[in-house]
Parts: structure tokens; C-alpha cells; sequence
């Protein structure tokens, strides 16, 4: 595991990629390897963060994590196994926070099956961010809340010790006077990819990884 404690930068969360899923309703493909624009879903997401000026980015495997080392280039990211995957995305998301450099003032967290989120959407959460940056953070976008959500180093243990088989977002809902959502304009903070027919919709909408639309 590559540590990144040198690449975090001053009031700037780290980032934690959710990947560690089985992709069950794809069919066989893995989610974090399919195509997206002239590379993969892993990459865009990272790439997406790397413009947003996050320095240090982890990525949580679980399922097939073999099969995704070997089917994308990791170098730069910090790459941790789950092995507890089938537990759900929690245990995921406990892999990435204990994975983060003592630095991180917090983390961004967001799901593989999101590559279109904007870079200016993560830009804009951690604005309103380092200025409560006791808050969770996330967009709402047409009345949803979406990703990337940003959580405090202060929350990290109440997460750690956090049991809900609602997952994550059981966190947030049993804590809503934590929680400040922004509101964006863009529908990739709520465009996830759970099947193949959502997966060729979300190709033909995004013009790019990166591209602010």
C-alpha cells in the first residue's frame, strides 16, 4: 500500500473511490473497469478528484480486486483490499477512512459508478466545506442528495464504530443536524450505474471524465 501522507495538501480532504462491489446487476463486468470516454470508470473518477485538487486518493477493492490491479494503471493511488466486501459499502468505506495519511483533515467520498460527476461539484463542496469544516458535506441535485460526500476527521470514529445495514447514508440520516447539502446542477453527483441499460444512457449524456457540463 502506497502511503501518501506527503501528497496532502493544507485544508484539502483526501479522497476515498468506493469500488470494492460485486456488479452483480452488470452482468460480469466489473463497474470500476468498464469504459468511460478513453479510459475506465477507476481512472475518470480519480482523475475527476486530481483536478479538484485532491492530492491524496484512496481506493477501496474487494470483489475480483485481482482482476481490476490488473485491468487498470494504480500508480499515485493509495489501493486497499476489503475483504469484508459482501458486508456492504460501510466496510468499505471503514477500509478507506483507516487507510487515509494522519494528514487528511477529512475525506471526499465517492462511489466508481459515478464518472460523471464534475470537477467543479467536488471544487464546490470543499469550498462550502473549509468553511464549516465540522459538517458533512454533499450535493442535492434535483431534490436527491448525491455523491461526493465530504466527512470531518472529527466524525472518523463515531464512523468506525457505526453499525446500520442502511450503510452510509444511515449515518446521515440518524445525524441530519451533521449534514449540509449543496445545492449543483449537476446530474452526475446523482447518475449512478447500476445496470447495462444505465450504463450506455450515462455514455451518450457525459460529453467526458472531466468535462464541466
Amino acid at each position: 500500500m502506497e502511503v501518501g501522507a506527503d501528497r496532502v495538501a493544507p485544508g484539502v480532504p483526501a479522497g476515498i473511490i468506493l469500488a470494492a462491489g460485486e456488479s452483480r446487476r452488470m452482468g460480469g463486468p466489473l463497474k470500476p473497469l468498464l469504459s468511460w470516454h478513453g479510459t475506465s470508470f477507476l481512472l475518470a473518477v480519480a482523475g475527476t478528484l486530481r483536478v479538484a485538487g485532491i492530492q491524496e486518493v484512496v481506493v477501496v477493492l474487494g470483489c475480483r480486486a485481482a482482476e481490476v490491479r490488473c485491468g487498470v494503471d494504480l500508480a499515485g493511488l493509495t489501493v486497499v483490499e476489503n475483504r469484508r466486501w459482501p458486508d456492504g459499502m460501510l466496510s468499505s468505506l471503514k477500509s478507506g477512512l483507516a487507510a487515509l495519511s494522519a494528514r487528511a483533515p477529512g475525506a471526499l467520498v465517492t462511489l466508481v459508478d459515478l464518472p460523471g460527476v464534475a470537477p467543479s461539484t467536488c471544487r464546490s463542496l470543499i469550498a462550502a466545506w473549509s468553511r464549516d469544516p465540522g459538517r458533512i458535506v454533499a450535493p442535492r441535485h434535483d431534490g436527491r442528495r448525491g455523491h461526493p460526500v465530504i466527512f470531518p476527521r472529527s466524525l472518523f470514529p463515531r464512523l468506525l464504530a457505526f453499525e446500520d445495514p442502511a450503510g452510509p447514508r444511515g449515518f446521515l440520516d440518524r445525524h441530519p443536524g451533521l449534514v449540509l447539502e449543496i445545492d449543483t446542477d449537476d446530474p452526475g453527483s446523482i447518475r449512478d450505474v447500476d445496470t447495462v441499460e444505465e450504463y450506455e444512457a450515462l455514455s451518450k449524456w457525459r460529453r467526458g471524465p472531466r468535462g464541466d457540463v
